[in-house]
């Protein structure tokens, strides 16, 4: 067993990290209790595929969209960058800097770096949401391009997937690699691209500068994936690494 004590009166834990996927898999208990054939569980975007395919009963089909651009714009903008075949009885649960997030900037802004926006994940060595970098040389934050922007981890257990996804993302594209590998955890990870943004759009909006240009991020795969023919759209965007 192992205990926490906190010496501040202060501090609370916050189970947010891992509570959809907890009830992903007592939404299987259930599915299990009941002797289901086949469902989709789908608790905000942590999903279980339970059985076998709802149409076909064989394999299931799911689609990742990209993390850019984020949220606050158009969902028809954000495509799917690919598509994968997978048997069922498996979560895929994923986790990133897109959804969660607010856009923060300097008084005297005046270039689409300065533009910074704050996510829900907090790396604890540094203190900082992860996306984000301090510049001891012009002393001021900036995005920082090498961050991870989405991990999508899939295993039988949603609750564990849940932790990893966060663990991913704040540990960086290697050493996230790593993790899952030595853990037996089957993933992808996709660190920042570089968005370059139309200067007249400036001052953004609250839903940020619109994007016109893409530098391109990286794409690991650790595990084994079936991708769809015709649903390899992260190479446009993503380098495979």
């Amino acid at each position: 067993k192992y205990y926490l004590k906190k010496t501040d009166g202060r501090m609370q834990i916050d189970l947010g990290g891992i509570a959809k996927g907890y009830f992903v898999d007592l939404c299987k208990g259930i599915a299990e209790k009941y002797s289901l054939e086949s469902c989709l569980i789908d608790l905000s975007g942590n999903l279980y595929l339970y059985g076998g395919g709802l149409k076909s009963g064989g394999d299931w089909t799911v689609g990742i969209k990209n993390p850019r651009p984020r949220l606050t714009y158009s969902e028809a903008l954000r495509d799917y960058v690919a598509a994968v075949s997978t048997a069922g009885n498996r979560s895929y649960v994923t986790g990133g800097d897109y959804q969660r997030f607010y856009y923060a900037r300097y008084k005297d802004v005046v270039s689409e770096a300065q533009l910074l926006a704050v996510c829900h994940i907090i790396n604890p060595k540094s203190g900082l949401p992860v996306g984000i970098k301090y510049d001891e040389e012009t002393n001021r934050y900036e995005t920082d391009y090498d961050a991870v922007c989405m991990a999508v981890v899939s295993a039988q257990n949603s609750a564990l997937c849940d932790a990893y996804t966060t663990a991913v993302a704040v540990l960086g594209l290697q050493e996230g690699a790593k993790l899952l590998k030595d853990n037996g955890f089957d993933g992808l990870i996709f660190t920042n691209p570089d968005l370059k943004y139309d200067e007249e759009s400036y001052p953004p909006s609250e839903d940020g500068p619109t994007p016109t240009k893409k530098g391109r991020g990286k794409m690991k795969t650790v595990g084994s994936w079936r991708f769809m023919d015709g649903y390899d759209n992260y190479k446009t965007d993503y380098e495979a690494v």
